[in-house]
């Protein structure tokens, strides 16, 4: 029994791991998953969820500000009591499947709601979202 516990708890640490390494299936899961990351306080996390627009990684320095600013959004989503949920309202991937745009609804828990886009770049098979200081 002891040996089944133990197993257990390796499993559960590796798909743990596992899906904090992965960005997503979908340009909408990365979406999501971004947000339940800063919900969660991980911002560096977050952070690795993003690419320039040639797709290359954020650098140092760019990560520590963005996860600066993951910090002072989630401090605005507890403003209005956290988020309840993200709706995916479209996901449209360009012909060439390298890149994509979603919108998406975040609903609070105070019954706010926000409507949201963002582009998505694939890089080596994986979804990042792209960052732009617009």
């Amino acid at each position: 029994m002891k040996h089944f516990k133990i197993l257990s708890i390796v499993l559960a640490l590796f798909a743990i791991t596992f899906t904090s390494c992965s960005t997503g299936s979908s340009p909408g899961d990365v979406i999501v998953k971004s947000y339940d990351l800063i919900k969660a306080e991980k911002y560096e996390a977050v952070s690795k969820l993003y690419v320039k627009k040639g797709g290359e990684k954020l650098s140092k320095d760019e990560a520590k500000k963005v996860e600066g600013l993951f910090g002072m959004a989630a401090s605005e989503m507890e403003k209005k009591d956290g988020y309840k949920s993200i709706t995916i309202n479209n996901e449209e991937i360009s012909e060439d499947g390298n890149s994509a745009h979603v919108e998406y609804t975040i609903e609070y828990k105070n019954g706010d709601k926000d409507e949201q886009d963002s582009q998505l770049l694939k890089v080596d098979g994986n979804w990042f979202i792209l960052f732009s200081m617009n």
